[in-house]
């Protein structure tokens, strides 16, 4: 997206969260965290939360990295199934319904012959699958081990695909409930952040830094 299509308010927004993180994984002081996302919503609403299921896909998705690759599926995927339980509960629908929903979408990429990009049609039933599963998991079932039967590759699509699975889902919230949903995208994002800082040989601080210094440079709105 060009620069000057970028609004000012996501840059913002943007910002808000650098420091909401900060002040969780750096800081470690999650009152004031709380305060800092009540007040960020009050200024932003749901680009908050946007900025938050961007961070939490970009720090999964991008910069493939053997050594996390598991790291970072079953964060995303713990994330997805969290954020399909808060769903669930706001709606007053039952989690079945809310992955079952999600489960039923379908994506389709064409190539440039028009035809269906059959790798992503699989990626994304191999994402669904993984959703359901752990929906099993998350109510006391055994794992059913499926990350094992994925290479680097195939792993790297499916998270792909998880990814977009999050940021659809986020947008099926009510501004109403932005705090609670920024709240759940970055429980124990920490683990996350660990995990990259200690693969890119950076500080956690540095981790967090380095991903808002690319996007703000690349996204930065015109002054």
């Amino acid at each position: 997206m060009p620069a000057a299509l970028v609004p000012q308010d996501v840059h913002a927004a943007r910002l808000a969260l650098q420091q909401i993180i900060t002040c969780q994984v750096v800081l470690k002081d999650m009152a004031t965290r709380d305060q800092l996302i009540a007040e960020a919503v009050q200024r932003h609403g749901n680009l908050l939360t946007a900025s938050a299921a961007g961070f939490i896909t970009a720090n999964t998705t991008l910069d493939v990295d053997e050594a996390i690759a598991e790291d970072r599926f079953f964060y995303i995927l713990t994330r997805l199934g969290g954020v399909c339980e808060l769903l669930a509960d706001v709606k007053e629908l039952s989690v079945s319904d809310v992955v079952h929903a999600l489960a039923s979408l379908e994506f389709e990429v064409s190539d440039a012959e028009g035809e269906v990009d059959a790798t992503v049609v699989q990626a994304m039933q191999a994402a669904q699958t993984c959703l359901i599963a752990n929906t099993f998991i998350r109510r006391g079932s055994p794992p059913w081990g499926i990350q094992r039967t994925l290479q680097l590759g195939d792993m790297a699509a499916v998270v792909q695909m998880l990814g977009l699975l999050l940021n659809e889902l986020v947008a099926w919230f009510d501004d109403e409930h932005c705090s609670d949903l920024v709240k759940v995208l970055l429980g124990e994002v920490e683990l996350i952040l660990h995990a990259q800082a200690h693969a890119q040989g950076r500080t956690v601080p540095d981790q967090v830094a380095h991903y808002f210094a690319r996007v703000m440079t690349v996204t930065a709105p015109d002054t």
